[in-house]
C-alpha cells in the first residue's frame, strides 16, 4: 500500500473544503426551496434519489420502464436517470418536483429554454415520473427545478421562480 504524495493529500484538502462550504449552504437552500410551499400548507419531501427508467440493467441498481412517446405511429422509448423527486400530498392525490443538480451558473438554466422546448431533460423526466414512476397513481407535476449547489442553490423554472406555486392551483 503506497502513502499519498503531497500533491494529493493538498488536493483532497481542497476538496474537503470545497464539499464542506457545499454543505453548509445546502440548510439555507432546503429552506429557500420549501418556503412557498410551506405558506400553502404542501410539505414537499424528497422520495428518490438518482431514480432510472428505461435504462438497461446494470450496476447501478433497479430501473423502471422506459417513457414511451408514440406520434403518428412512430415509437420512441426514452431513458434517463432523475437526480431526485419530491413529493408532497396535495387534494386529490399528491404532487412532485423534479430536481435536477447542476455545478454551473444559474443563467445558463432557464425556464423559457423548457418553454421553447431548447432544452427537453426536465420536461421528459416529469412525464416520465408521472406516467412510468407513479403510473396509475394520482399524482401531477408542482415544479421543475435545477438545483445549483455550488451557487444560488434551488432556481425554479417551470411554472416560474416569480411564482412556484402557481401549478398547485391549477386543475387537470
Amino acid at each position: 500500500l503506497r502513502a499519498p504524495s503531497p500533491a494529493s493529500k493538498v488536493l483532497w484538502e481542497i476538496e474537503g473544503k470545497r464539499l464542506r462550504r457545499s454543505a453548509e449552504r445546502y440548510l439555507p437552500h432546503w429552506q429557500k426551496f420549501v418556503a412557498p410551499w410551506l405558506e400553502q400548507k404542501v410539505t414537499p419531501r424528497p422520495h428518490h434519489f438518482e431514480a432510472s427508467f428505461g435504462l438497461p440493467p446494470g450496476n447501478e441498481g433497479p430501473s423502471a420502464a422506459p417513457l414511451i412517446l408514440c406520434v403518428d405511429g412512430v415509437e420512441v422509448r426514452i431513458g434517463g436517470r432523475i437526480d431526485r423527486v419530491d413529493v408532497a400530498e396535495i387534494e386529490g392525490g399528491f404532487g412532485f418536483w423534479i430536481i435536477d443538480y447542476k455545478t454551473g451558473s444559474s443563467s445558463r438554466y432557464t425556464g423559457g429554454d423548457l418553454q421553447e422546448f431548447k432544452k427537453l431533460q426536465l420536461t421528459l423526466y416529469a412525464l416520465a415520473v408521472e406516467s412510468v414512476l407513479f403510473a396509475g397513481q394520482s399524482a401531477r407535476p408542482l415544479g421543475l427545478a435545477y438545483w445549483l449547489v455550488t451557487d444560488t442553490g434551488p432556481k425554479t423554472v417551470m411554472p416560474g421562480s416569480r411564482q412556484p406555486t402557481t401549478w398547485l392551483h391549477e386543475v387537470g
